[in-house]
């Protein structure tokens, strides 16, 4: 029997859909250069452009380029 149980909902859809728009649409720049911008890798960058859920850090430094406040993607219950 789990005392405790949680269930976490990642909208990666939504999340890819609004740093794609930022990234390419808003301020025209390639992964590399955002990655140094925010201190993430290109890597966390492209995955996270793929719909995966990045680490929480790499999370709240995206959420705030994109202008976005953390609790829009993921969802606890």
């Amino acid at each position: 029997m789990k005392l405790f149980q949680m269930d976490v909902i990642w909208n990666g859809k939504q999340f890819s859909k609004q740093l794609k728009q930022k990234r390419l649409i808003d301020d025209d720049i390639d992964m590399r250069t955002l990655a140094d911008r925010i201190d993430v890798s290109a890597a966390t960058i492209s995955r996270c452009e793929n719909g995966e859920m990045p680490d929480l850090k790499s999370y709240a430094k995206l959420c705030h380029y994109i202008e976005k406040p953390l609790d829009m993607f993921v969802k606890v219950k």
